[in-house]
């Protein structure tokens, strides 16, 4: 069973209220089919109080939320990376189009997970960040996109003190 019910990274998530919630442990993570990272309450207040560049949050709603067992996360999205240079495939194995409504992955040439790649001088241009997301978006199709969260050797750092081990970071290429 499903614990979301749509949304999207812009705008927030909605996720099914349901006593299965009160039992998970979740510190960060995700669930089901839900799309989002989701923060569980004391990362939350420790990230926050991390003073991370770039760090935003935005509360899970919930179908029901009477009856949501606990507050839930995501992240927010204050700053966005230059494009992405690795390209994107549909569903249908084709180069992505801008638009279709029928899903994207990245597409780097059938290695898992992706390197995702940015020209160098863009990435220097922003500024120091600790948090932020990819301009484009991936998933199966439209209803369920997402952005991909990059971070910085400095919220790795964080979430090592905080002993949060559950998490894959995967490298981030600068090209010149």
């Amino acid at each position: 069973m499903a614990n979301y019910f749509g949304g999207d990274d812009d705008h927030g998530w909605i996720a099914k209220a349901d006593k299965r919630l009160e039992k998970k442990k979740l510190e960060i993570g995700h669930f089901d089919s839900f799309e989002a990272i989701l923060l569980g309450q004391r990362l939350h207040d420790l990230l926050e109080q991390s003073r991370l560049a770039g760090l935003d949050f935005m509360p899970v709603r919930y179908d029901h939320p009477e009856k949501a067992a606990r507050q839930l996360w995501q992240f927010g999205h204050k700053i966005v990376m230059p494009p992405c240079l690795l390209p994107r495939q549909g569903v249908d194995r084709l180069d992505y189009v801008e638009g279709e409504p029928n899903g994207a992955y990245w597409d780097d040439a059938g290695y898992v997970p992706p390197e995702l790649r940015f020209r160098r001088d863009a990435v220097e241009a922003m500024g120091d960040f600790d948090v932020a997301r990819t301009r484009e978006k991936v998933g199966f199709h439209a209803g369920h996109y997402r952005s991909e969260v990059i971070v910085s050797q400095r919220f790795r750092e964080v979430l090592e003190k905080a002993k949060i081990t559950t998490i894959d970071y995967v490298p981030v290429r600068l090209v010149d």
